[in-house]
């Protein structure tokens, strides 16, 4: 669904740039919100949570194609008439060059308005963008500091447009609103160096389990069942305390067994 509206706004935005102002009739919008989710939905794997299975694929699907356009039809009359695109800003791609590193940034603006303002469009199925959230988000931050690089100067603001179905069925739009400063590019520097530093060790720290996205919900990974850290029920585990045992902080990091392994079970048995 996220996917689908993403590439309907594309279109209504580029068909906006070269009509001169005018959107895209809302029938159009319409048709091609139902077409393109059919095309989405055939070319991908489709993986469902629990109550989604109980419900069907086919009543999925029906109701996918009717989020997809319902969401659709909001962004070109609620958003879309108040966003004034440059003519390269649908979907600004950009590479920043990282000498000395084993990696570059590569991004996409989904937005750049004629003011060098950076929109970022978000489905969401309930929760709805807070201020926190765009204050801090690091998406937001690479993309300011992409157009800083490529334009030679801070963008105005960065917004964030998010979209989401109540459910009664009504569509809700909020924007927040958003600055960058030459710090936070500073302070993402740092973040990247350390990202550098994981990758290269791959030593990667789980998300925590009480962050949303942490869910079959929102992470294949979890609905599938490929996630190590991810557990769909309980074990009862009993420790049994050893006396006379002293462990040193070198002598435990040398023990340490890879989470979901046979030897992991046992020890945990």
């Amino acid at each position: 669904v996220g996917s689908n509206v993403h590439e309907v706004a594309k279109l209504n935005l580029t068909h906006k740039i070269e009509k001169e102002g005018a959107l895209m009739p809302l029938d159009q919008v319409r048709d091609f919100a139902r077409d393109n989710f059919h095309k989405v939905w055939n070319e991908n794997a489709i993986v469902l949570t629990r109550d989604e299975r109980e419900l069907g694929l086919d009543v999925m699907k029906g109701k996918g194609v009717d989020l997809s356009v319902a969401l659709s039809e909001t962004y070109h009359r609620e958003l879309a008439p108040n966003i004034n695109p440059r003519s390269d800003g649908i979907e600004r791609k950009f590479v920043i060059i990282c000498e000395g590193y084993p990696f570059d940034l590569a991004g996409a603006m989904d937005v750049q308005e004629v003011d060098s303002t950076i929109r970022d469009l978000k489905i969401r199925m309930s929760r709805m963008a807070t201020q926190s959230e765009v204050d801090t988000s690091e998406q937001l931050t690479v993309y300011a500091m992409g157009s800083y690089i490529l334009d030679e100067k801070i963008p105005a603001k960065v917004c964030l447009d998010s979209i989401a179905q109540t459910d009664a069925g009504n569509a809700l739009v909020k924007t927040v609103e958003s600055t960058r400063t030459v710090q936070d590019f500073l302070s993402f520097k740092n973040r990247f160096e350390r990202a550098v530093e994981v990758i290269d060790k791959g030593a990667f720290t789980p998300t925590s389990r009480s962050n949303w996205w942490c869910s079959e919900k929102f992470c294949g990974f979890a609905a599938d069942g490929s996630c190590p850290f991810f557990s769909k029920g309980t074990v009862s585990i009993s420790l049994t305390k050893k006396e006379n045992r002293h462990v040193t902080n070198r002598t435990r990091r040398k023990e340490i067994i890879p989470s979901g392994s046979e030897r992991w079970l046992d020890a945990a048995r």
